[in-house]
């Protein structure tokens, strides 16, 4: 049995969406509720992840590690010019990663003394950095990563197109020289129907010390269709494989320091 959820979002209605969001829900979806659901499927541990609908104001991530801090990790979205004094008081937080989400965005210089400097420090936190994209996006983002050597944890299996592992994109990013982890996440946010070549894809890839489990709870922009449920059962015939789901529990309690 799993018992931590590397991927979730969660607001209230504190929160202020940014003013160019693409996507603005006209619900909540609190940390109590998504802790209440994780004890519903016998999982205690969680990790809450910035929505980009919140752009760079993490108060309510923040608030809600500091309140349930043997339960919560998490991963923000900051500015490059962030603080060095902020990002050390995220971590004491429990914060254990940045995250950006470059779905129909410019991709940025990662390459620039900014970033680097960024790079550089949350590496020295042991923190990692998560990139959410499209399969089309790998080759463009590899090229501006340059020979970074941060921790890059890639969303929802890479986003391959129609969940087909020999797209060209996905391939680029198999190849690409860095020290990935991959979540096995959100099969719905990109077609795909059979999720075990993806999985076996990216075990030979990264290892399996490096696979994470997500379920991607609320499920935005899909919450008709998608549940918690469907979230475990997605991993297929790997769901009855104890050994490989006591493997995602280690990998997990590594990466974000439970």
């Amino acid at each position: 049995m799993l018992t931590i959820d590397t991927h979730a979002h969660a607001w209230d209605k504190s929160c202020i969406y940014v003013a160019n969001s693409r996507y603005r829900p006209d619900y909540f979806f609190t940390a109590e509720a998504y802790l209440q659901k994780l004890s519903t499927y016998g999982m205690h541990k969680g990790v809450l992840v910035q929505p980009s609908f919140l752009g760079t104001d993490n108060t309510y991530l923040l608030k809600a590690l500091n309140t349930y801090p043997t339960h919560l990790r998490g991963v923000v979205v900051v500015d490059k010019k962030i603080s060095k004094e902020s990002l050390f008081s995220m971590h004491q937080s429990g914060v254990r990663g940045i995250r950006y989400n470059l779905i129909n965005q410019p991709i940025p210089s990662f390459c620039d003394a900014e970033f680097q400097e960024l790079f550089s420090y949350i590496q020295s936190l042991g923190w990692h950095v998560e990139l959410h994209a499209k399969a089309i996006q790998w080759q463009e983002i590899i090229q501006k990563l340059g020979n970074t050597s941060v921790k890059i944890v890639i969303d929802h299996f890479g986003r391959p197109e129609n969940g087909v592992p020999t797209c060209k994109g996905l391939q680029a990013l198999l190849v690409a020289d860095l020290d990935l982890h991959v979540k096995l996440s959100a099969p719905y946010r990109f077609g795909a129907r059979a999720i075990n070549p993806l999985i076996e894809v990216w075990e030979a890839r990264v290892g399996k010390e490096k696979l994470l489990w997500g379920s991607d709870t609320p499920f935005t922009q899909h919450e008709e269709v998608w549940n918690f449920e469907r979230s475990l059962s997605s991993l297929g015939k790997r769901f009855n494989d104890l050994s490989f789901l006591v493997q995602l529990d280690i990998n997990a309690k590594r990466l974000f320091c439970f």
